[in-house]
């Protein structure tokens, strides 16, 4: 496998995170190519060579083989299914053509749910990024990283440090893939707030 894949499973194995690899790669299956036809050589990779990727509660993953080769429980296009249950007709043509150029590469289901995915569309503004949105929602997602290698490294990164040390622009990584980010950032932000009043009294 690539370095730097190796290097995000470990990191991530170091938060806590469930990561099983495949004894030999194993094929996206032909709907998703057919559909996804420009993703990035290194996200194939990640995907075929890795069985499952989990986080400690199992309420968050990121797509792997196992996922995308699923047909029962919660499917890799399960956010696309979730609205198009309750979609008329053009708003179905609207949410099939956004889901058209954009791969899920990450889902979580714990509270509010949220994904990360890979542009795939040549013809988009966000082809090549990886982008965050939440609930489901499929307009106006945001920009992640310029691109799957850039991703990965951050991620591997974020995932290797504090949370607390997270910059502005990786705190929706890391947020994601630490289990305690908000109990430790609030208890950050509680020691120096009664830090900043301890020394207003002096």
């Amino acid at each position: 496998m690539n370095p730097l894949i190796v290097e995000a499973i470990e990191a991530l194995r170091s938060a806590g995170w469930t990561v099983k690899v495949n004894g030999k790669p194993q094929p996206l299956p032909a709907s998703v190519v057919s559909r996804h036809s420009r993703l990035p050589g290194l996200a194939v990779e990640f995907f075929t060579n890795i069985q499952s990727c989990v986080e400690p509660k199992e309420g968050a993953w990121f797509l792997a083989s196992e996922d995308f080769a699923r047909t029962d429980g919660f499917h890799w296009d399960e956010y696309e299914r979730m609205v198009l249950e309750d979609a008329d007709e053009d708003q179905a043509q609207e949410v099939r053509a956004f889901w058209d150029g954009y791969l899920p590469i990450f889902q979580l289901v714990e509270g509010d749910y949220e994904y990360l995915a890979l542009g795939t569309d040549p013809s988009s503004r966000h082809f090549g990024k990886v982008v965050w949105n939440a609930e489901a929602a499929y307009e106006n997602p945001l920009v992640i990283a310029d691109s799957y290698e850039d991703f990965l490294v951050r991620l591997r990164d974020v995932a290797r440090r504090d949370p607390r040390r997270a910059s502005s622009s990786d705190m929706t990584i890391a947020r994601l893939i630490h289990e305690d980010f908000e109990d430790v950032v609030q208890q950050s932000w509680w020691t120096h707030l009664k830090g900043w009043f301890g020394s207003s009294r002096r």
